[in-house]
């Protein structure tokens, strides 16, 4: 169906006649009214959510905090007996066990045993 540009202007003008009073009728301002409190209880449960999720994440926050604090104290307390050597190049092949056991013995004149050698592969 193809309209003329007066029937056009006309169909518009029915359609705008229509909106202005609908908008103006008592029950869409009572619509709005009630979409309007709902949109206010919405931000006010967003907020205390939000409040929260704040404190939750503020006394989880300061939980790792202290755990970090206590897991690196645990670390130090479990080194406390430990030697890190540096500069004793490693060979290919080489037994490691045995060449830390001779650096103990031939430069620290200190017996140690095997088992009491702990190799770590992180390279500093």
């Amino acid at each position: 169906m193809v309209f003329t540009r007066s029937e056009r202007e006309e169909y518009l003008e029915l359609i705008n006649t229509a909106i202005k009073s609908e908008l103006q009728s008592d029950k869409i301002i009572e619509k709005l009214s009630s979409l309007e409190s709902l949109v206010v209880k919405f931000e006010v449960s967003l907020k205390s959510v939000a409040e929260k999720y704040e404190s939750q994440i503020s006394l989880l926050e300061e939980e790792n905090k202290k755990l970090n604090m206590k897991l690196n104290k645990l670390e130090q307390h479990s080194r406390r007996n430990s030697i890190r050597i540096f500069g004793l190049k490693e060979e290919n092949n080489e037994d490691i066990h045995k060449k830390v056991k001779d650096f103990f013995s031939n430069k620290l004149n200190v017996t140690i045993e095997e088992e009491h050698i702990e190799l770590s592969s992180k390279k500093i």
